[in-house]
């Protein structure tokens, strides 16, 4: 039996051909990678992963009200700000299972605090808790409430259709819009000046770091990678040669343009 950490991931393609997106996911496929740890990916498509984790016997990272609105936080001891009242356990991923120990960890950040503390031997990456615990937040308010709905029709348009039915229902119950609202020129243009704006504050703890990486050595450490996820899904989701990737690399000088390029060599190859 294979000792490989089995690692759960979003595809926005199908089974045999799966389609990386996910920021979350991406935080951990990079962990896995610098810490040179062997492991294999299972796919899932959106609407594939409540019931796969919860028969796996995974646990829910969040909770969503009625109507599926979008209600984000860490864990009890790592709030963050919610967008409304939370009910119902949400299900969402990264999720890794370990044969070794035999545990199901939910939460990237759980993820990557568990392979810290079981695999000593590798290289340690949440290095200060508490200042991963600021620049989450910080990542939270710039990069992640500014996330542009719009990137959820290109997503739509690319899923098979139950997924398509699942990023339909979820997310325009979260933005209180349609998919076709939250894609005229008007709303795009809107969204990606936020987006950009965010950003920009996050770029001033880079550049009072004064290197590439948080962590002001040659191994980027977790808040590199909190940020870093998200810029790789916007790759991943427009494509190399979109206007809408060529315009991050070209924000704050380039600095995002930087940090995509050193994190490459821990994007591992085929995904698997």
């Amino acid at each position: 039996m294979s000792n490989r950490i089995v690692f759960y991931d979003l595809s926005t393609g199908t089974h045999d051909n799966p389609k990386i997106w996910s920021p979350n996911t991406w935080k951990i496929r990079y962990a896995l990678n610098i810490k040179k740890l062997e492991f294999e990916t299972v796919w899932l498509e959106f609407h594939e992963v409540e019931p796969t984790i919860a028969k796996l016997g995974g646990k829910p990272t969040t909770t969503k009200p009625d109507g599926y609105v979008l209600c984000i936080r860490l864990t009890a001891d790592r709030p963050l700000t919610q967008f409304s009242p939370c009910r119902t356990p949400w299900y969402t991923l990264p999720v890794i299972y370990d044969p070794k120990t035999k545990q199901i960890i939910s939460d990237s950040r759980d993820i990557v605090e568990y392979l810290d503390k079981q695999y000593p031997a590798t290289q340690k990456l949440v290095l200060d808790p508490t200042f991963e615990d600021e620049w989450e937040e910080a990542v939270f308010t710039n990069a992640i409430k500014t996330f542009p709905p719009s990137i959820f029709t290109v997503l739509h348009n690319r899923v098979s259709v139950p997924a398509a039915q699942h990023i339909r229902k979820v997310r325009e119950a979260q933005f209180g819009d349609t998919l076709e609202n939250l894609n005229t020129e008007e709303a795009v243009r809107q969204q990606w000046k936020g987006f950009e704006n965010g950003y920009t504050n996050l770029s001033e703890s880079y550049k009072k770091a004064g290197t590439t990486f948080l962590s002001k050595g040659d191994v980027p450490m977790w808040a590199d990678l909190n940020i870093g996820s998200w810029l790789i899904s916007q790759k991943f989701t427009y494509g190399e040669e979109s206007k809408q990737w060529k315009s991050i690399l070209e924000w704050d000088g380039g600095l995002w343009k930087k940090l995509n390029e050193a994190l490459q060599v821990y994007e591992g190859k085929g995904f698997e």
